[in-house]
């Protein structure tokens, strides 16, 4: 069935895949049995505790489709999936199997199992597929980015942009364009603090904080400030935030559906119309970059710059990959850093890996 449901939306499982998962749910006690609702609880769940068997994917405990859209949108634990992980641990124990539609994910709340999940992951992680993200960029002919490539290609990709983004000689260097983001920043929150009349309290501070994220994200990436903290932010910036926002909406609830009906579901036409905002931006700045590093070049004077200069320079990806990279970083930046999100711990594409999703 796990198959079946993969297949249908484009993954596929295999052997060594297999492997991998039977390796991650074999051998690990769960401890005290877990509590369990009647709705539910079957048998083959009840294998998986307190034995060294090897066990298969269809043992896996877990909600089925049905029960997972009860808890989503009945008990209302849409806009706040991490209280629903925390409730179906109660429920399953630290490592269970939930189906949205097509999808499958399996779930780990486990800093020992989520541990071994990294260390077997190998020199190519098998990512989730994001069949949603990968068919925009299919339709309109973009390239992949380091959360939506796969194999030798996801490893090519991050090998070239990891350097600059996460070693410390490099990442020191743009200590001064965060530390202008944090202090206008704080002078923006002072700001609303006294428009509010009541000196202490700021409206919407998770707005605020998701603001601040994407100015920092933005000043790294493609080293210019966007104004999302300004007193008046601008209107193409405040089109760019919303844009972001909506994607991230909009991306769990297509993938509730199969990928035949993407092209008759009303939000999928959203879902691409906010892509291709979001890429328009994106190309805009970078084709801003090169336009700047062109008449530097042209008056011989030096090529200063941070990450997207880099990249450009570097000769190492094309326009279309630096473009298609550089946005789902951003996209990366503004999850990770923003609030209120939720955290899909582990899916599954036929091995166990780690994913964020937003909220907002």
């Amino acid at each position: 069935m796990l198959r079946k449901s993969l297949v249908n939306i484009g993954l596929g499982v295999n052997r060594q895949q297999r492997k991998g998962i039977q390796k991650v749910t074999s051998g690990f006690n769960y401890g005290e049995t877990p509590r369990r609702d009647a709705a539910t609880s079957t048998s083959s769940s009840s294998t998986l505790m307190g034995d060294n068997k090897v066990k298969t994917m269809a043992e896996l405990g877990g909600p089925s489709f049905l029960n997972s859209l009860y808890w989503l949108f009945v008990k209302g634990y849409f806009q706040t999936t991490q209280q629903l992980q925390i409730e179906h641990c109660k429920i399953y124990g630290p490592l269970w199997k939930s189906k949205y539609g097509p999808l499958v994910v399996v779930n780990v709340a486990s800093a020992e199992l989520i541990e071994q999940v990294l260390r077997q992951e190998g020199r190519h992680p098998v990512r989730t597929d994001m069949p949603h993200w990968r068919d925009y960029r299919e339709l309109r002919n973009q390239a992949h980015g380091p959360l939506t490539e796969m194999g030798a290609n996801w490893q090519r990709i991050r090998s070239i942009l990891n350097p600059r983004m996460l070693k410390p000689k490099h990442v020191s260097s743009y200590a001064n364009t965060i530390n202008e983001v944090v202090t206008d920043f704080i002078q923006r929150v002072a700001w609303l603090r006294d428009r509010s009349g009541q000196g202490v309290l700021v409206n919407d501070l998770t707005g605020e904080l998701y603001k601040f994220a994407f100015e920092g994200i933005c000043s790294v990436l493609f080293e210019t400030r966007m104004g999302c903290i300004n007193e008046d932010v601008p209107e193409e910036t405040q089109k760019f935030i919303v844009s972001v926002g909506e994607m991230f909406r909009l991306s769990p609830v297509i993938v509730l559906f199969p990928r035949f009906m993407w092209p008759y579901l009303p939000f999928w036409k959203k879902f691409v119309a906010t892509w291709d905002h979001l890429f328009k931006v994106a190309e805009d700045l970078v084709k801003k970059k090169m336009e700047e590093i062109q008449e530097n070049v042209q008056l011989d004077r030096n090529v200063e710059g941070a990450y997207l200069t880099h990249l450009l320079l570097s000769d190492q990806m094309t326009v279309t990959e630096i473009l298609g990279s550089i946005t789902e970083l951003l996209l990366a930046g503004v999850d990770t850093v923003s609030v209120p999100r939720r955290r899909t711990v582990t899916e599954v594409n036929g091995v166990f890996s780690l994913r964020n999703t937003c909220t907002r």
